[in-house]
């Protein structure tokens, strides 16, 4: 039935996006938009992209579909064509909370009684977290050295904008955080600095393993097929990288039914391989559709 429906429901936001987008000129060339197209299999949502002209430009393996640009007058065609579950447009999505300024020397245990953790020898050491963000930046060493003095907790840097990897060795040739925002949410979570006076580290899971996956550009500001390609690369590299773990600071306009939402399937698939998400939520509803994808 979700199915049924959410085809429906995709082909109505299709058909109303052309009616709105169409040039007026039939002669006129059809703009390329960029879709993500779901299928039945990652092979029938490429076939079906390309015999509408359309350029692949990504696997995403991880909800059977893959980003394309396709003509825009195809995309009425593409919602019911042979093997496709849903068509979706690429849709903007924005970081949640601080940006540029607001680095990773933060401190939050405190309010959530980190510390009753601690006492029991748990200060995150053997979990790995990665985090869906603008990065993080490498030369901060209480995100370099874990409080159980591990100086290679930070073992990787992924950079979905240029699908590019950087390990352990390379950090420092990686994008870094020109935003902020990832540093500082990592803080909160891994910060080793350990405060003397109140005998208290400043992040939750001091000794934690830190994996940064940059799918945000330096405002903020990012897309959902580089979330999604992201999210891809967490599942993919779990067992490498032992990623249990996954934040996901960030929202989008909810526009359709959570289970009709390309965001929200990929945290559904993150769960179903084993990986605890944690998104921020809470600053929206009570209204239908009100509160940010994916929270």
């Amino acid at each position: 039935m979700k199915t049924k429906l959410g085809k429906i429901f995709s082909m109505l936001m299709v058909l109303a996006v052309v009616m709105v987008m169409l040039p007026g000129n039939p002669s006129q060339a059809s703009p390329m938009v960029r879709v993500i197209i779901q299928g039945k299999s990652v092979e029938a949502a490429a076939r079906a992209a390309q015999n509408e002209g359309g350029l692949v430009l990504d696997d995403l393996g991880i909800i059977n579909a893959v980003a394309a640009e396709v003509p825009q007058a195809s995309l009425a065609r593409l919602a019911v064509a042979e093997g496709v579950v849903r068509v979706t447009l690429d849709r903007a999505v924005e970081a949640a909370g601080w940006g540029h300024g607001h680095m990773a020397n933060v401190e939050f245990s405190k309010s959530i009684g980190a510390a009753d953790v601690w006492e029991t020898g748990n200060y995150g050491q053997g979990v790995t977290v990665a985090f869906l963000d603008t990065g993080i930046e490498p030369t901060f060493l209480p995100l370099r050295i874990g409080a159980d003095g591990n100086h290679q907790r930070f073992l990787a840097y992924y950079d979905a904008l240029s699908d590019t990897e950087y390990g352990p060795r390379r950090l420092w040739r990686s994008p870094r955080d020109p935003s902020g925002h990832g540093s500082h949410v990592a803080g909160i979570v891994g910060n080793s600095f350990y405060e003397f006076q109140d005998g208290e580290y400043r992040g939750v899971a001091p000794a934690a393993n830190l994996v940064a996956v940059r799918v945000l550009d330096e405002t903020g500001g990012g897309t959902y097929i580089d979330i999604l390609k992201g999210m891809n690369w967490v599942i993919q590299n779990k067992d490498t990288y032992d990623i249990r773990v996954l934040n996901v600071s960030m929202y989008a306009a909810p526009v359709a039914p959570y289970w009709a939402d390309p965001f929200n399937l990929a945290v559904m698939a993150a769960w179903d391989a084993g990986i605890v998400v944690v998104t921020s939520a809470g600053n929206g509803g009570p209204d239908p559709l009100s509160i940010g994808v994916p929270g």
